[in-house]
């Protein structure tokens, strides 16, 4: 039942809840449940159950480091290419560099660079459009990084997104 309303139930909230509610048994032992959340992730008709549902996955940590290499980049990408607005696209990767394990300079760093006060908190910057070099300096600067760590946080952020962000990125319509 709870499969079946995550995918068919005309309200969204009730998608999301139902992932919720799948998400949160066992230990992730069940495969069917965790395709569920990619499917939902960048299927979903509704944005809050897509940012739900990658909420989830990006939650699962132990779950995730089950998984092949950069899957849940490739999914954060699909669901940057569905999601409609601006600002939900700068939350969906703040989020996601805000909810890794990481606690060193550059994983703290990462999460702010899409925000436009560099808090990581709204408003939100597009990650389609150009982050300037005025801005990153900035982020380098509230996490005291050298230039060095500076690029390296730039070129990590690029690999994950798969574009520069310093040249944005133009929306595909495929």
């Amino acid at each position: 039942l709870l499969h079946q309303r995550a995918i068919d139930d005309p309200d969204s909230s009730l998608r999301a809840q139902a992932l919720e509610l799948l998400a949160g048994k066992g230990e992730w032992a069940d495969a069917a449940t965790r395709e569920l959340l990619h499917q939902r992730a960048i299927d979903d008709p509704d944005g809050y159950p897509r940012v739900r549902a990658l909420q989830l996955l990006a939650g699962k940590t132990e779950w995730a480091k089950h998984e092949k290499p950069f899957s849940l980049h490739d999914k954060i990408r699909e669901l940057l290419q569905t999601t409609e607005a601006p600002q939900n696209r700068g939350w969906i990767i703040c989020y996601h560099f805000g909810s890794l394990d990481d606690s060193d300079l550059l994983s703290e760093a990462k999460k702010w660079v899409f925000s436009r006060d560099i808090d990581g908190i709204a408003p939100y910057l597009d990650p389609f459009e150009p982050v300037s070099d005025e801005h990153l300096a900035r982020v380098a600067q509230r996490a005291n990084l050298s230039d060095e760590q500076r690029n390296q946080m730039v070129e990590e952020i690029n690999t994950t997104l798969g574009w520069d962000i310093r040249q944005g990125r133009e929306r595909e319509d495929d």
